[in-house]
């Protein structure tokens, strides 16, 4: 069997360096994200290739990817140690009141949005190659799973880190890399983008529903409505009422959920709601997929003229932003790569990112497509 060791003290101490990490930085207790995932990049390279025998990846399982890189990182943080009683166990990094889940299965997760490494299911990972993202703002992101110093090498040039993406100014892109067009991707396919206008991607989902209603099965049971019409100034968490609280029914379809989760995931549809003798209740319904729904609900609020609220705060680095609702896949994956996770208890909201001057200006662009206002502070 293949014995895999990652050069450990050469990696942390050239991340720290870069992302000038002291040791008095209140982060310093945990290991930083970059260096995560870098880690985690690095392992599922060394791992997928590890057969003296077949030259073809094969995927690793993720509890031998997570717990190689707890493993390597142990002896500087020990709570990562696997077999260490202070770190959270599966339970409870899966229950909703675990404040400090696994920092290096949530990295992990945060590389697989980014679209860094690749969850085939079933429990297997793969590294993703390598392939670059032109923005608007001309930088160019390099996403993949090969660990930062074998790009540098590969690419011959410097790259930079911004929180766990990579990234590099589109001049100094070799000439030789330009024209490998398997190697370059687009912003919209990168991000799974199929929209151009919201307000028009809105209602053609709408006109679907219509034409595809189908008598309700859930009638009269449970069920909440999104109604950006009667809470307009709250974040989208509030805009889910019970449908017992609904203080008038406006026309055309409605947004609605099944109110648990007790007894699995929550179902999703655009309604038709009526009223019979003051009991609101379903009457036909076109299922909504999940992966929908979050972006369904800002182009509701651009039709309901009730859009959400980000804030933004100016300094001399770039910007800190504050997000107080979910974001679509989209716009997450872009904060991902561009800005530096800086929330209090990261997965949770609100959530606070800063962005550098050199790529503020591609997100707030992408926030204002969702018809988000961006308030700034003074």
């Amino acid at each position: 069997m293949t014995t895999i060791t990652l050069d450990r003290a050469s990696v942390i101490e050239r991340l720290l360096l870069e992302h000038r990490l002291m040791v008095n930085d209140r982060s310093i207790d945990r290991p930083p994200d970059a260096l995560l995932a870098e880690y985690l990049r690095s392992a599922a390279c060394a791992l997928t290739l590890a057969s003296d025998s077949d030259t073809n990846p094969e995927p690793v399982y993720v509890t031998r990817l997570l717990n190689f890189v707890r493993r390597q990182l142990a002896p500087i943080w020990p709570t990562l140690d696997p077999r260490s009683k202070s770190r959270p166990s599966d339970l409870e990094i899966s229950s909703e009141g675990d404040l400090e889940p696994d920092p290096v299965r949530r990295v992990l997760e945060n590389l697989n949005d980014l679209r860094d490494v690749c969850e085939l299911g079933q429990g297997y990972w793969l590294p993703c190659p390598v392939r670059f993202v032109e923005l608007p703002s001309g930088s160019v992101l390099v996403i993949g799973g090969t660990e930062t110093e074998q790009l540098r090498r590969f690419i011959s040039t410097d790259i930079h880190t911004t929180w766990i993406a990579r990234i590099l100014e589109s001049a100094k892109v070799p000439v030789a890399l330009r024209g490998v067009s398997s190697r370059w991707q687009s912003l919209e396919t990168w991000l799974g983008d199929g929209r151009h206008d919201l307000e028009e991607w809105t209602t053609r989902i709408l006109e679907s529903a219509r034409v595809g209603l189908r008598p309700s099965g859930s009638e009269f049971g449970m069920f909440e409505v999104y109604a950006p019409w009667m809470k307009p100034n709250s974040p989208q968490y509030f805009r889910w009422v019970r449908r017992e609280d609904i203080s008038r029914l406006p026309e055309g379809l409605l947004l609605c959920r099944s109110s648990s989760m007790k007894w699995g995931p929550r179902n999703y549809s655009l309604s038709r709601i009526a009223n019979r003798r003051g009991e609101i209740f379903m009457d036909a319904e076109f299922v909504i997929e999940p992966w929908n729904v979050r972006l369904l609900q800002y182009g509701l609020d651009l039709l309901a003229s009730a859009p959400t609220k980000v804030k933004i705060e100016r300094s001399g680095l770039g910007i800190g932003l504050t997000v107080s609702s979910w974001l679509p896949p989209e716009e997450r994956r872009l904060l991902l790569a561009l800005a530096r996770d800086a929330s209090s208890v990261p997965g949770r909201l609100p959530q606070k990112f800063e962005i550098s001057t050199n790529h503020s200006q591609d997100v707030l662009d992408r926030l204002k497509g969702l018809g988000i206002v961006v308030e700034e502070m003074r």
